[in-house]
């Protein structure tokens, strides 16, 4: 990633936690992610939502990350509405259509649906609810937090909004 306009430095509550927690990651594809962090952080004027991308990213684990990157690597406008079938997750997340059965999908494998709940913990996804307000993992929705943060930590833009590239949402 590119770093254009750093003329500013890091405020030192954000990169204090940031090249701390950054430093302990011995797991290449995270370290990637604290790098892209950094770069993001020094491009962007929101510091204050950066510092909680360093929290958020403290705790995340390969697996999570794994489910947040084919997540968002869809289209955030057609995923936003209706979720993403999560029981192939990481591997695949087909987008829920219109007219596709939504009554009961089948739940991903335990682990995920361990790895989804910590990322719901942290607004990074939401899963599905059943009429009496339990959490259903069969489908997961998409969040803005959770967009913000995937671009913040990856190398690659977000997906835009249809109002981004000349539609309306």
């Amino acid at each position: 990633r590119g770093i254009t306009n750093a003329e500013r430095g890091l405020p030192l509550k954000l990169a204090h936690p940031l090249i701390e927690a950054a430093s302990l990651e011995e797991d290449p594809a995270m370290r990637d992610r604290w790098a892209n962090l950094l770069c993001s952080s020094l491009t962007s004027a929101d510091a204050d939502l950066h510092r909680s991308f360093v929290e958020v990213l403290r705790t995340l684990t390969p697996i999570q990350a794994q489910i947040l990157d084919q997540v968002y690597s869809l289209p955030f406008d057609e995923a936003l509405p209706n979720g993403v079938f999560a029981s192939d997750l990481p591997e695949r997340a087909p987008i829920v259509r219109e007219g596709d059965s939504t009554d009961n999908p089948p739940p991903p494998r335990a682990s995920v649906k361990v790895a989804i709940s910590a990322l719901v913990r942290f607004n990074l996804l939401r899963p599905q609810l059943t009429w009496n307000g339990s959490e259903h993992f069969g489908s997961v929705n998409v969040t803005e937090f959770g967009r913000a943060f995937v671009a913040a930590v990856s190398d690659r833009s977000p997906t835009p909004h249809t109002a981004d590239i000349g539609g309306t949402t």
